[in-house]
């Protein structure tokens, strides 16, 4: 009986030594080995292991630090839990925003901050249809062609026709109705620097002023 109480005693021995010598084995992500070296200098860093085979250790405060330090990337596992997502605040107090509304071109806080401080978009190019370069969007339309093709003043909206203000702020004219013979302006200023019309003869002889006409003398030839 001795002899098997002491084999017994003996096996149980091999196997808690077996044990403490397998233990990284059973560690596992947020197990951690104690505190303090065992000459007790003082704490040291607590050290968890990655879930691959080898059961990489790494510092426990590298956990869900957003950079994958295991080789499987467990370090990073389940890290959404406890997580408060990050919030805007508005300069205003207003209210608070989720980060996707801020700089979304909207301004949801009252007073604009949320869009405040955007970076600003690159200005947009225009293509020339042949190829031959690409300009600002201000060198569109300038009445300039950039383009060897000219596309760049193809398209351009026409603009407003001119318009002619009364002198006496009676009304405004087209352009068209300024000179024409007819006094639109009740001061009659649409009418009042007109250049002298020019009366051509018919076989190409000469031109003349308007009152050189129907004076009963024949200037043409």
């Amino acid at each position: 009986m001795k002899s098997m109480s002491k084999t017994l005693s003996a096996l149980t021995a091999l196997y808690f030594v077996s044990l403490g010598a397998c233990e990284p084995d059973f560690l596992t992500i947020g197990d951690k080995l104690p505190n303090g070296p065992s000459d007790g200098s003082g704490p040291v860093a607590s050290t968890s292991y990655c879930s691959d085979p080898k059961k990489t250790p790494f510092d426990s405060k590298l956990r869900c630090d957003g950079k994958k330090d295991c080789p499987d990337g467990s370090d990073e596992i389940s890290c959404d839990s406890g997580v408060t997502p990050s919030v805007f605040s508005c300069t205003d107090n207003s209210g608070k925003l989720d980060p996707k509304q801020v700089c979304d071109g909207a301004k949801d806080c009252k007073d604009g901050s949320d869009e405040a401080k955007c970076p600003l978009p690159p200005p947009p190019i225009f293509y020339c249809i042949d190829n031959t370069g690409k300009l600002d969007q201000k060198q569109v339309c300038d009445g300039v062609k950039d383009c060897q093709d000219g596309s760049d003043e193809a398209k351009c909206p026409l603009p407003p026709p001119p318009i002619f203000y009364c002198i006496d702020n009676t009304g405004k004219l087209e352009q068209k109705q300024v000179c024409d013979g007819v006094k639109d302006c009740k001061d009659g200023s649409d009418e009042a620097k007109c250049p002298t019309p020019i009366f051509y003869c018919i076989d190409n002889t000469g031109k003349l002023d308007q009152k050189q006409v129907c004076d009963g003398v024949k200037d043409c030839q």
